[in-house]
């Protein structure tokens, strides 16, 4: 579990990296995952094109997980930042967990 937490923000800190002004961090992620489900991988590279000066930017996949399990990976990386209120920004030290607390204020009759 902590080992797809890690996965996850590294995920984003790396999307973060090739995001651009005319290419927000959401876009970045979203044609990653677009481009391993349509099968756009070359030699276990993701190709992802850009209009800014007509350059490529590829992306490369982490070895040992297939292309389904880091599409997943890519699309809880996008959930995760849409739970912010700036998604194209999401704070770098944010927690991916919500602990659950017990309380026992309310009791129930019996």
């Amino acid at each position: 579990m902590a080992e797809r937490i890690l996965l996850i923000r590294a995920l984003v800190e790396s999307a973060r990296e090739l995001a651009t002004e005319q290419t927000p961090l959401t876009k970045v992620l979203s044609a990653i995952r677009t481009a391993i489900f349509n099968g756009d991988i070359a030699n276990g590279k993701v190709l992802l094109t850009s209009i800014e000066a007509g350059g490529t930017t590829t992306f490369a996949l982490p070895a040992g997980h297939t292309p389904l399990e880091v599409m997943a990976l890519v699309q809880e990386a996008i959930d995760w930042c849409y739970q912010f209120s700036d998604p194209n920004n999401p704070p770098k030290n944010a927690r991916r967990i919500r602990r659950l607390r017990g309380s026992f204020g309310f009791a129930i009759p019996q």
